[in-house]
């Protein structure tokens, strides 16, 4: 072992946590290859959704019968899944050794969302293409590499279910969960996030007086635009929670 490493990276792999990656509004985990890949050797497990589990409700008993109960792991919750992860992490699961929220929030972070929920029950489930979505999700961070991710992401989601995802975006608030968690917990903020504002971070903060935050150089989808930066923050995490 190289005595140079973190404390974390020392370990042999099969001894480090477990990293649990928690998807965002797709549930599909497609879009986390590029900072699993980052991560190296450091085993990890995406919790992909099943269509039918669309609520949070639902969707925290779905993960919280899944999660490893034989070893400690981190759990990395992306956007939509920032509520599911705070909500799992208040009620203090045995092995959980910390959280990472990514460009999320513990209440809808766009009031005006509520105004549209009658709405978005009406109107047509379709398929939005990427080129429209690109502007909010990558901005000027925009490649056709990332464009087509999002088509493959898009082409393995069901639109009625990210349209009862989104619904419930728009009512969610773990507030009182976020303040039960005593886990350490990171936030990676975006600096250039156009779906989550900065102010969404600051509620979690309030919330969570020990919340650490990092913020990188990245639009919304941060851990595919600046996976080698995110995995480095994570590991960095990791670290100072394993001492």
């Amino acid at each position: 072992m190289n005595p140079k490493l973190p404390a974390a990276e020392r370990l042999p792999p099969q001894s480090r946590p477990l990293l649990v990656f928690m998807p965002g509004l797709d549930g599909t985990g497609l879009a986390f290859a590029a900072v699993r890949a980052a991560l190296g050797d450091h085993e990890s497990r995406v919790m992909a959704y099943p269509p039918e589990a669309s609520g949070y409700g639902a969707l925290e008993e779905f993960v919280g019968a899944r999660m490893p109960g034989d070893r400690p792991y981190l759990l990395i919750g992306e956007s939509y899944a920032g509520p599911l992860a705070v909500s799992f992490a208040a009620s203090r699961p045995a092995n959980l050794v910390g959280v990472v929220l990514s460009t999320t929030f513990v209440r809808c972070p766009r009031p005006v969302l509520r105004h549209f929920r009658g709405l978005l029950r009406v109107l047509p489930a379709r398929r939005v293409p990427a080129r429209f979505l690109a502007p909010v999700l990558l901005g000027r961070y925009s490649t056709q590499r990332h464009i087509d991710l999002i088509d493959e992401v898009l082409a393995a989601s069901s639109p009625p279910v990210l349209s009862r995802r989104l619904m419930d975006v728009a009512t969610v608030d773990v507030t009182e969960q976020a303040r039960r968690i005593v886990v350490p917990t990171l936030y990676l903020r975006a600096r250039h996030d156009r779906v989550v504002p900065r102010s969404a971070s600051g509620e979690v903060k309030s919330v969570m007086p020990t919340l650490e935050i990092a913020e990188l150089d990245a639009p919304h989808l941060l851990l595919q635009v600046s996976a080698q930066a995110a995995a480095a923050e994570i590991r960095r995490f990791l670290s100072e929670v394993q001492g």
